[in-house]
């Protein structure tokens, strides 16, 4: 009986080996690496729950990722990610056998070929067993996770530092920093401390060169990234991209210096310096377009009070129209091409018109508030339309300037001068020669005439009546009949000079020559007091100071009624308000 036991044990054991041999309880990873027994499974690693023991050494350029140990002599696989939506097995992430050590550090160089870790950036990372000397070998297929293996950790995360100037604590276990004091940099290889000029959004390089520490250089700032083709750690060298708005930038680098000990070890801050390397100059992009604008203005004076004038409209090489007042660029027309460009107004029935004109930048303060170059002060050039010359980023100011041509009579002969006359009171008007009811220069000329041809009273040609020799002795005494000899070019003088806005005529009894306008205030009637060109809260004050009478002054009569009242409030109000008039506070 015991022989049969043993024959049959001895069997078993024969057909166990045979099976071993065959390779039926071996797995296809045991198989391949040569063992003759099933791996054990590996053990999952654990990250530690606590965010300060889970990552360590953090600055602003460098982190050290942690896990738990296995035993002591366990070997790990870890996987780094940048960024927190990043999914492992993305071409971004890395992996690296870690041999007997229980963390991961990356910094600003983009050690362990990850790119170079930047201040306030988050990592996602997890860590597998691979094998330990207790185990030399375990099994870690999976084919539910992508990478093929199953004893992946849960993940952890860590964030580097904000960008930070200066400080940092001492490092642990007593180690030695190299402190730096200096070091160099330039911007497209010139000199530091040079001024580079660059076109907006530009590509330049910088580098930052502390000697053997490049490791540890990072710049302030801009929109950089790190050569690392080019580079290759011997002088800090990045690819940057300048700003689009225009300006001067500082460029600047920095080296945070940590313990003189190897990448396994926590880099703790020792110091830190800032140095600029150069300076971005980046200019404004060059002007493509220019500007016309002006106002419409009634002579004398230059005036922006008459409603008929401030509605004329004013075309632009024939197409474009513009009704505003001051018109142009900032108006309704928008920018202007650079080249010839034709501006033109309709003629005006009562007016003549004629032009004056300036351009930036050649014409000092040009276009400035109340024309204080007294450029549209001078004599207009007659026409109503004109060809100008427009420069990119240049500016013409075209100021239109009516003037009125014809007048009703201011006064009209009266008894007892129409009784002796043997003509109708109230009829024949002072300045009125021709008899059509409008006072012009054509009447002027006819005054001219009558004295060039010896002052002949009659009806023919060249000759006056008696009711004419009247009428045209605008400068004579009131009531005071006047005779041939009284008629001289002085009163034609004074015709030309009252239509165009002068003192009225000295033959109307009772009436008070009119006083000249104050020159160059074209927004006065729109509630502009001050005349700068604006319209703004200075005005209501003066408004408000004549208004309580604090001041005695008509400044603010806006509606010319020889009184300050709520109507022109109503104008300054109305002036202020409207966004096509310049302002200010």
């Amino acid at each position: 009986m015991k022989k049969k036991i043993l024959f049959i044990f001895i069997f078993l054991f024969i057909i166990f080996f045979q099976q071993v041999f065959s390779g039926k309880f071996i797995s296809k990873t045991d198989a391949a690496l040569g063992y003759p027994f099933p791996a054990p499974k590996c053990t999952t690693p654990t990250i530690p729950t606590d965010p300060a023991k889970m990552c360590t050494g953090v600055t602003s350029s460098s982190v050290i990722f942690n896990w738990n140990a296995i035993s002591s002599n366990a070997h790990y696989t870890d996987e780094i990610c940048p960024g927190l939506t990043t999914p492992f097995g993305d071409p971004s992430c890395q992996q690296w056998f870690v041999d007997n050590k229980t963390s991961q550090r990356i910094d600003s160089t983009g050690y362990f070929a990850l790119p170079p870790a930047k201040p306030n950036t988050w990592y996602v990372y997890r860590v597998r067993t691979t094998s330990s000397t207790a185990s030399p070998t375990c099994n870690t297929t999976n084919t539910t996770d992508p990478s093929g293996f199953s004893n992946w950790s849960t993940s952890g995360v860590c964030k580097t530092a904000p960008a930070t100037v200066g400080g940092g604590s001492p490092p642990p276990g007593g180690s030695t920093c190299w402190n730096p004091t200096t070091g160099s940099g330039s911007i497209n290889g010139q000199p530091q401390g040079s001024t580079i000029s660059v076109n907006p959004g530009a590509a330049y390089t910088l580098t930052c060169d502390f000697g053997s520490h490049n490791n540890h250089i990072y710049p302030i700032g801009g929109n950089c990234t790190y050569d690392s083709t080019s580079d290759n750690l011997q002088f800090g060298r990045f690819n940057c991209t300048a700003p689009t708005a225009s300006g001067t930038y500082p460029v600047q680098c920095q080296i945070t210096a940590g313990p003189s000990t190897n990448y396994g070890v926590p880099v703790t801050t020792c110091s830190t310096i800032i140095f600029t390397a150069g300076t971005l100059n980046i200019a404004a992009p060059a002007a493509t377009t220019g500007t016309i604008q002006g106002y419409k203005v009634k002579m004398p004076g230059n005036l922006a009070t008459d409603a008929t004038i401030n509605s004329q409209t004013v075309t632009l090489d024939g197409g474009s129209n513009n009704t505003n007042n001051p018109y142009g660029t900032n108006y309704g027309w928008g920018a202007v091409s650079p080249g010839n460009h034709i501006v033109s107004v309709p003629l005006l029935t009562g007016y003549t018109i004629g032009y004056t004109l300036c351009s930036s930048p050649a014409d000092v303060n040009c276009g400035a508030p109340n024309d204080p170059n007294g450029y549209h002060s001078k004599t207009p050039a007659s026409g109503s339309s004109v060809n100008v010359e427009v420069t990119a980023g240049g500016s013409i100011d075209l100021w239109w300037h009516y003037t009125p041509s014809s007048k009703t009579p201011p006064c009209y002969i009266q008894p007892p001068l129409s009784t002796q006359l043997g003509i109708t009171a109230g009829v024949y008007g002072y300045g009125d020669v021709s008899g059509d009811g409008q006072v012009d220069k054509n009447d002027a000329n006819l005054i001219l005439d009558f004295v060039a041809f010896g002052k002949q009273v009659g009806t023919g040609p060249h000759q006056f009546t008696a009711s004419q020799i009247e009428a045209a002795d605008v400068n004579g005494q009131p009531n005071v009949l006047s005779s041939a000899a009284d008629v001289d070019s002085t009163d034609a003088t004074m015709i030309l000079s009252w239509i165009a806005g002068g003192p009225s005529f000295t033959a109307c009894p009772g009436l008070t020559p009119t006083p000249t306008p104050t020159p160059s205030c074209p927004l006065k009637n729109r509630g502009d007091a001050d005349c700068n060109g604006r319209i703004t809260t200075a005005d209501f004050s003066i408004w408000s100071d004549e208004f309580l009478k604090t001041s005695t002054a008509l400044t603010s009569d806006f509606d010319n009624s020889g009184d300050i009242t709520t109507a022109d409030f109503s104008k300054w109000s109305d002036g202020f308000l409207d966004p096509s008039l310049p302002h200010g506070i």
